[in-house]
């Protein structure tokens, strides 16, 4: 940790000392470093990084601390120890979740890049230069997953990107990491799993690996609990204030959203949600910090099962 910080602090001070003086210059870098890799979104410049939305190097620079702190700790220490050789055997030197984490990520990245390069093409980002573009698609994308900083205005982006941006905002970071959401791989084995079904296969199957049945149970509980969690927090800050007679629910349920995946990025409601409202939006961030499954089975640990199996009986579902 204080390694990545101190090196992305270092590299951000190449950049700011041309804007501010070494004193100030030093205090954004290390500030940024800190709240790049934990994911925190939070920053020193009252428009986050829209200054510096066409500068590839605090860009580049700020993402790459991001992408590294939403891996986790487990994905960074085998990166740490991996050796570098030609050909397959460099991907098969990491461990099933590792392949995981890497490839949903790089996936994820990419994706969300393409469609919001594609969707804010002659939008918010008309009039801007390709190299620009492709920058703030990027940031946004690589954001998304629970980092909270933006280059570009959120609230002036289309309703279509606001949809893709909660899903990847709910979909977060990976297991192990500074990150929230749902992690990269509850969304992996849920994919694998509606994959499977429809290929008329028993086992969800990653690189010649069967995912336990456990764990496909856990993942489909974590997104069926996640969403309903959302939808009855959003459901509740709809009904205090005006927020239900102003066709809000757009900009109420990102809000809820970006709580729950921990990401911090809004579309500017955050100022006037009621007191009551501003407690329940932090109850959402402690819930996704810590992972509602993992809530679920702190409440439920010490519930007895039993050793009986209850006769089976099918009913019609579609």
């Amino acid at each position: 940790t204080m390694t990545i910080e101190t090196v992305t602090a270092i590299l951000l001070f190449t950049q700011f000392i041309r804007d501010f003086e070494f004193k100030d210059a030093l205090w954004h870098s290390v500030f940024h470093a800190v709240s790049a890799f934990c994911n925190a979104g939070f920053s020193t410049f009252g428009s986050s990084l829209m200054g510096y939305s066409d500068n590839a190097s605090v860009i580049m620079i700020t993402s790459f601390s991001v992408i590294l702190g939403g891996l986790g700790f487990i994905v960074l220490t085998e990166i740490r120890n991996i050796r570098f050789k030609g050909g397959r055997n460099f991907f098969r030197q990491f461990s099933l979740h590792t392949r995981t984490v890497l490839a949903v990520s790089f996936f994820l990245i990419c994706l969300g890049t393409f469609l919001i390069l594609i969707l804010e093409w002659d939008s918010s980002m008309k009039g801007l230069t390709f190299h620009h573009k492709l920058l703030a698609s990027f940031f946004q994308s690589v954001s998304c997953r629970t980092a909270g900083f933006n280059s570009i205005d959120i609230a002036s982006l289309r309703e279509s990107t606001h949809s893709l941006m909660m899903l990847l905002m709910f979909i977060g970071g990976s297991p192990g990491s500074i990150a929230g959401g749902i992690k990269t791989t509850t969304f992996a084995v849920i994919a694998g799993l509606i994959i499977t079904k429809f290929r008329g296969e028993k086992q969800v199957v990653f690189w010649n690996r069967a995912i336990s049945e456990e764990t496909v149970h856990r993942s489909t509980t974590l997104v069926i609990l996640g969403f309903l969690f959302i939808y009855t927090a959003t459901f509740i800050l709809l009904s205090m204030h005006s927020f239900d007679r102003d066709n809000s629910f757009l900009s109420v349920i990102f809000e809820v959203v970006s709580a729950f995946g921990t990401t911090g990025l809004s579309m500017g409601i955050t100022p006037h949600i009621p007191t009551e409202g501003k407690f329940l939006i932090s109850l959402v961030m402690f819930i996704g910090r810590i992972g509602p499954f993992a809530l679920i089975t702190a409440l439920t640990a010490n519930i007895k099962t039993a050793d009986y199996e209850i006769a089976e009986e099918n009913i019609m579902i579609g």
